[in-house]
């Protein structure tokens, strides 16, 4: 059955079409959970972030929790296509191929999350697809809605309400221990998006540099291109509005930082209690989450501040050392980081494109 796509909501905006997805293919990809972030800038003082795009890092983002997809017969790929007819001489043209991601950000853009959703009333009618990393959810109501002709306002996972964060940092949160990540959509609380998109994008600006003036200055045409950029996961677009956004005037005074931080849930009432699931968590999806003033340079003002010294001076007892992991890591777009990493050149490379950086302790 057609369905709308909610990538365009805007008419300026090219449609897409959604190629088939394999399940099986997803299943079988290595994780990327465990491969560390590399530098891509070099070693020594002033190194950049570590994020790199070394071949094992760039594989490792092509399996488990979100690479895009391999390339396969009949979905637009050029790698299957013959260069001479074997009947005849005669050279067939390919066409060029599709152009690789060159740097951090374009990589983290590029990345695909594939998904199997059934609603309640249609548990043997699954909708499968794949979005990318840095969408959400409420983006694919209007498809569902009509692919299942019934009003769709919510998403679960496991019987927890899932909420509006971009949906690479729900599968960091709840990690789904297969993929495609099996979800259920229903009835519920309706946000809008843009709202929740924007409201989240003016707070970091104001985090970034003491007010909103940056972002509240831009024209509706800039705030309009912003919002359609991430609609339509178009990195391009997306670069030309934030650059303004993350080059003030002004030095910048913190970095947006939010820290996912697992937590028991309060214990059910008798009867709500259920038996443990085979592999399961009592504890899947249960996290706290400390925001607070990062500055991006130490206490001394003349060096850059460290991912491992931020986190040692917030939570020393789960960080007791600024250099190495001991009782806990972060994950930051399912892999983690290196303690090294400055803060400023993480947010710049790294950041959701609401502007916040988000990380996911996970204990050791």
């Amino acid at each position: 059955m057609a369905s709308p796509n909610p990538y365009s909501y805007s008419p300026q905006l090219p449609q897409r079409e959604e190629s088939p997805y394999q399940e099986d293919q997803y299943q079988s990809s290595p994780s990327f959970r465990s491969t560390p972030f590399r530098s891509s800038r070099g070693t020594g003082a002033g190194a950049g972030i570590g994020l790199g795009l070394s071949s094992g890092f760039i594989s490792s983002l092509r399996g488990g929790a979100g690479g895009p997809a391999e390339p396969r017969s009949g979905d637009g790929s050029h790698d299957d296509l013959p260069q001479r007819s074997s009947s005849s001489s005669t050279v067939i043209p390919s066409l060029p191929p599709k152009p690789k991601p060159t740097s951090i950000p374009e990589t983290l853009w590029s990345l695909q999350i594939p998904l199997h959703i059934t609603h309640q009333s249609h548990p043997k009618t699954p909708y499968i697809c794949s979005v990318p990393r840095f969408s959400y959810l409420a983006l694919l109501l209007p498809r569902l809605t009509a692919y299942y002709g019934t009003p769709c306002s919510s998403f679960h996972h496991e019987e927890v309400h899932l909420r509006n964060f971009a949906v690479g940092l729900l599968v960091d949160l709840y990690q789904p221990s297969e993929l495609p990540w099996r979800l259920t959509v229903a009835d519920g609380m309706e946000w809008d998006i843009c709202d929740t998109f924007m409201n989240s994008a003016k707070e970091a600006d104001f985090i970034r540099n003491g007010n909103a003036k940056r972002i509240m200055g831009l024209s509706k045409e800039h705030t309009t291109a912003l919002w359609n950029a991430v609609q339509d996961n178009d990195y391009q677009a997306f670069t030309k509005v934030n650059t303004h956004l993350l080059n003030a005037p002004i030095a910048l005074k913190n970095v947006p930082i939010r820290i996912y931080i697992p937590s028991s849930p309060p214990p059910p009432s008798p009867d709500q209690q259920q038996p443990q699931r085979p592999g399961g968590s009592s504890s899947s999806g249960s996290y706290r989450v400390m925001q607070t003033l990062v500055p991006p340079r130490g206490s001394n003002n003349r060096t850059p501040q460290t991912l491992g010294q931020a986190l040692k001076s917030l939570l020393p007892a789960l960080f007791p050392s600024s250099r190495d992991p001991v009782l806990a890591n972060v994950i930051l777009h399912g892999a983690p980081v290196p303690f090294s990493a400055p803060l400023e050149e993480l947010m710049r490379d790294a950041a959701y494109p609401d502007g916040w950086l988000c990380l996911i302790v996970v204990l050791l």
